[in-house]
């Protein structure tokens, strides 16, 4: 079901001048996206310490 709505997500973003624009019904998406990339960095983060 997550999988279905990730196409729709990829619409809302739109190049214009070379610049990604955010149209203003999908701020969900970028929510989600930014949420994504503190997981990220968080794990990455973490990897140093789960190595040692």
């Amino acid at each position: 079901d997550e999988l279905s709505k990730l196409p729709k997500a990829n619409k809302c973003y739109h190049s214009q001048n070379g610049n990604i624009r955010q149209t203003s019904n999908c701020t969900h998406a970028s929510d989600t996206l930014t949420n994504l990339k503190k997981k990220f960095c968080k794990i990455f983060r973490d990897i140093p310490t789960l190595l040692s």
